[in-house]
């Protein structure tokens, strides 16, 4: 009985090709789309996970307004913030700073490389846990 549903079916596919492959079509296409959609979500909620401190990691934003059309984001501060902050509240334990990234030459005695990194301060491995 089953080998009968699967003869009728087939059939039925090959008689209707064109609403098969539209069908077919729009099914692996929303399959593919819910996949993408659930692998960035979980992306974006485990995003920093190995951290343990990470409920009490925060970074600093400016939210600036130029014109009533043109707003800009950014993490870019002064470094006059970074004792401010250190000062201004109890409940900051540590701050840290990063330059901009790119290239930097580290040299050790006579040996030298050039990598591909951030400049950071002293605290930043007291609140980021890295091997």
């Amino acid at each position: 009985m089953l080998k009968n549903y699967f003869k009728i079916a087939y059939r039925s596919l090959l008689k209707n090709s064109v609403y098969t492959f539209i069908n077919v079509a729009g099914l692996s296409i929303g399959i593919a789309s819910a996949l993408l959609i659930s692998l960035w979500v979980y992306d974006e909620v485990t995003y920093d996970n190995m951290q343990s401190k990470r409920d009490r990691l925060f970074q600093v934003w400016v939210h600036a307004r130029y014109t009533d059309t043109t707003a800009v984001s950014y993490t870019s501060m002064p470094l006059a913030l970074w004792d401010a902050l250190k000062t201004a509240d109890s409940r900051i334990k540590n701050v840290s700073t990063t330059d901009w990234g790119g290239s930097h030459l580290v040299a050790v005695g006579d040996k030298s490389i050039v990598k591909d990194g951030y400049y950071v301060s002293t605290e930043f491995l007291d609140m980021f846990e890295f091997r």
